[in-house]
């Protein structure tokens, strides 16, 4: 690597760990899930993460789908340039949204929200939530029927894309089961009530239904919902748990995806030894897991060199997909697709048509496809802003605990939005956000005004 992409590199490194450090430092006064903590480890772990195995050529990225570069050493030296400029947009963008209008202060704060008992209707929970989980049941039965049944449907998890082409209609309303978890887990966090073996075994029973689409980053986004609810409801938590919580769940979706993809589907495992020592398979498990997810340094990179060979800019094309996402594609066969789908047209075409196989570029490289350089900064500063005004909306003035429901999905998703690509991370949370609104609607008690028995308490500066 040559000596000004080291720099530029050190630069990144200083940047990213900063939020990171000052959490470290700070300790009791850091807020553990502010955007800016969980954007630094979510593109230190795509930009610098796999450096080294893609200086060798040992990554997935490079011995799959191949890295026959133009001009490698000036790619990647303009790659890790765009990242910086992204990182700049997106921290200041932040700032902006979080800062905007009047504050106490200008620097990030930890809230814990509380609320009033008045603003559940407990008669209307009940209700809503019966209806939304016989919804969910039912399509999801009437999907998997369509499919061929229960064992078409775990044996073709292995290629879910084809799988599931045109039934998504069916499958996704089984989220409905993890937005009544969440908002009964809401609901008891927010009065102080008691979590009993009722709420648990509703909850064990929806992630395991939810788990058979094959999708670990549904039950992700579940699992650090369901971390930040309680973190803002009922009690803090610290980077001590938070870290053993987020390692015990890379071993359950890294178990779970060889289970559902290899197991289920072939009937053995296929890319470890159960044989071999315990340890030795777990961490062997995990360390492929990990490095087959970190590739957004190499596709951006890869990006570089090639375009606007094989693929031109696309000035905005890859958001349409947003718009015509809920067209089935057998009324509109040529209906765009998303942009990892574009990619993978464009340079590994028989990965597509084969197997439907997609590559996601990220967020930054997908602002970089839309509009060059200039795009990594300006869409990771629009980016930014958002997370910023949201966090200040919610935490700061705060009507329901729904709200505050709607917002840690809005977190849960910020490893989606940078390591896949836009739409179908928006797509996700609107199949959680536009369910759990609804619900808010309906479970105001009557004559209780929306912000009754609220209190926002600043606990701490963030420094």
């Amino acid at each position: 690597m040559e000596p000004s992409t080291q720099v530029l590199f050190a630069i990144l490194i200083i940047l990213l760990s900063w939020p990171l450090l000052r959490a470290v430092v700070q300790r009791r006064n850091a807020d553990i899930f502010a955007p800016s903590i969980l954007f630094s480890v979510c593109l230190m772990y795509g930009y610098v993460y796999p450096l080294p195995r893609f200086l060798e050529g040992t990554d997935t990225f490079s011995m799959f789908l191949g890295g026959e570069f133009n001009h490698f050493a000036n790619s990647l030296r303009f790659s890790v340039l765009l990242v910086i400029l992204g990182v700049v947009g997106l921290y200041l963008g932040y700032r902006m949204g979080k800062n905007q209008g009047p504050v106490n202060g200008s620097q990030d704060t930890y809230v814990q929200v509380k609320f009033g008992q008045g603003l559940w209707d407990p008669r209307k929970l009940r209700s809503v939530g019966w209806i939304y989980s016989l919804i969910g049941l039912a399509m999801f039965s009437v999907g998997t029927a369509l499919l061929g049944g229960p064992s078409m449907l775990i044996h073709g998890l292995g290629d879910r894309l084809r799988l599931f082409e045109g039934l998504y209609l069916f499958i996704l309303p089984v989220n409905l089961l993890l937005v009544v978890t969440l908002v009964w887990w809401t609901y008891l966090l927010s009065t102080g009530r008691k979590v009993g073996v009722l709420f648990f075994s509703y909850a064990v029973f929806s992630f395991l239904l939810n788990g058979l689409q094959g999708n670990k980053s549904t039950l992700l986004v579940f699992i650090v919902s369901f971390a930040v609810l309680y973190h803002y409801l009922r009690r803090r938590l610290s980077l001590k748990y938070v870290a053993i919580g987020a390692a015990a769940s890379v071993l359950l979706l890294t178990f779970y995806a060889l289970f559902a993809r290899e197991y289920l589907v072939a009937g053995a495992f296929e890319t470890i030894d159960v044989q071999d020592v315990p340890t030795s398979v777990i961490l062997g498990a995990v360390d492929r897991a990990l490095e087959a997810e970190a590739f957004q340094l190499q596709m951006l990179t890869f990006l570089v060199d090639r375009m606007p060979e094989g693929l031109d800019f696309q000035y905005g094309k890859t958001l349409l997909p947003l718009l015509t996402t809920p067209i089935p594609r057998k009324l509109w066969p040529g209906k765009p697709v998303t942009v990892p789908g574009t990619i993978a047209m464009a340079y590994w075409p028989d990965d597509w048509l084969d197997s439907g196989t997609t590559h996601p570029p990220g967020l930054l490289g997908e602002c970089y496809i839309n509009l060059s350089g200039p795009g990594c900064f300006l869409g990771m500063l629009g980016f930014g802003y958002l997370y910023g005004r949201f966090r200040r909306n919610v935490l700061r003035t705060p009507t329901h605990p729904l709200a505050l429901a709607r917002y840690s999905i809005l977190l849960a998703l910020i490893p989606h939005y940078f390591r896949g690509e836009f739409v179908s991370a928006t797509v996700m949370y609107a199949t959680f956000a536009i369910p759990i609104w609804c619900f808010q609607l309906l479970l105001v008690s009557p004559g209780t005004a929306p912000g009754a028995g609220l209190v926002a308490q600043t606990l701490s500066q963030e420094g």
